[in-house]
């Protein structure tokens, strides 16, 4: 994706989250034709087969955690009709997400990931389709969005439980969609702007509150979910504000070769186990690291990450869901650069972990050893002052 900022015109088109119309159409010159296009196609087409879910009570989830997937697909099916141009897509966003605007909630409990999964998918259907839009889907969307951004927004400030949560995956994706919500509803709802600095501002406090190694406290399954959607927004205000929160972010620049160190040895994987994990997840990457991966190749020249994303998508051990992704982040292409070159000991000082493995031939003994605070030492030494970590 560009790195231009827009201007003050630019903000009130639509659209404007993320993309803009130059965007969809340079992302539909380059992918024209390639695997990259047809993996989605085939992934966009089998999403058409799903009709939304009625809302229904489940008396164990609270949170309504099924409804991720109702503001994911969403997302999905909002950039299909962009990038195809097809109105079988836009029939399917639009059922999709007028079937949402209709449920009673956003998850009973309180405001979080249910909420902030379906807040992003519905700002960008409100902005990636507004010329689309009927006058009537036009004032449901932006009822749900104002209605739901507002108490995201009290969550974020006041009530949620998540609301301190610095280096936690629940703050990042929540403020992600309340973020996606203030851009896409700017210049028509008078509280917008204000969600929109909040965001950046709680955005600073986490990039501040991250260790200097790119390791993550989570584990690697909840890297892949956490990261993923911090770089959404990351992506969104460097749009639409012209702040780039990759520069000069070692976490950042690093986190890649968290993720490539925390592999199984490359034989041993299996869809089940292919990673150590530290924290609450399981052993298998669950988000389609691939596409991260991608990504970060492209803000950082990591030949490296470029190498393991190309590993991971080939292999057909790991996840392949969100292809969108993928096309919204290729960007550049990176020089593959093979990790076989790569020191067989790594430390990772802030997190405490320590990956030492026999060689890269994938078939060769590796361990994984950590010792250190949970949160990791730069983390321990913030819970006294500001940003502070929880």
């Amino acid at each position: 994706m560009g790195h231009r900022c827009m201007d003050e015109l630019g903000r009130l088109r639509h659209p404007r989250v993320w993309a803009d119309e130059g965007d969809f159409i340079r992302m539909r010159n380059e992918s024209g034709g390639n695997r990259d296009y047809y993996a989605y196609k085939k992934q966009a087409e089998e999403l058409l087969k799903l009709a939304p879910p009625e809302y229904f009570i489940h008396p164990s989830d609270a949170h309504e955690l099924w409804q991720r997937d109702v503001g994911d697909s969403i997302a999905n099916l909002s950039f299909a009709y962009r990038f195809f141009e097809d109105e079988r897509y836009f029939a399917a966003a639009r059922e999709w997400a007028m079937k949402a605007c209709g449920y009673p909630c956003f998850g009973r409990e309180e405001p979080d990931l249910a909420m902030g999964h379906q807040l992003f998918g519905l700002a960008l259907f409100y902005d990636w389709c507004y010329g689309r839009l009927s006058d009537a889907d036009r004032k449901t969307a932006m009822g749900a969005l104002a209605k739901y951004g507002g108490k995201m927004h009290a969550a974020a400030t006041e009530t949620g439980y998540w609301k301190d949560w610095n280096l936690q995956n629940h703050m990042w994706i929540d403020v992600c969609g309340l973020g996606a919500c203030a851009v896409a509803l700017y210049g028509e709802c008078e509280d917008a702007g204000a969600w929109l600095d909040f965001s950046v501002g709680r955005y600073g406090d986490a990039m501040k509150s991250l260790g200097g190694d790119g390791a993550s406290h989570e584990g690697v399954g909840y890297w892949g979910y956490g990261v993923s959607w911090l770089m959404r927004f990351m992506d969104i205000v460097r749009k639409f504000l012209g702040k780039d929160m990759y520069k000069g972010n070692e976490w950042f620049g690093r986190t890649a070769g968290y993720r490539l160190y925390m592999s199984l040895p490359r034989n041993a994987q299996t869809p089940s186990e292919n990673v150590f994990d530290l924290a609450d997840s399981s052993r298998a990457d669950s988000f389609n690291s691939s596409n991260i991966l991608y990504k970060l190749a492209n803000e950082y020249g990591d030949g490296h990450a470029q190498w393991l994303a190309d590993e991971q998508q080939d292999s057909g051990v790991f996840p392949s869901a969100n292809k969108w992704l993928k096309i919204m982040w290729q960007g550049k292409s990176v020089e593959k650069k093979p990790y076989g070159g790569l020191p067989t000991l790594k430390h990772f000082e802030d997190m405490g972990i320590v990956c030492a493995r026999a060689d890269w031939s994938g078939d060769g003994s590796a361990i994984v050893f950590k010792c250190c605070p949970a949160l990791g030492e730069d983390a321990t030494r913030l819970c006294h002052r500001p940003p502070y970590t929880d």
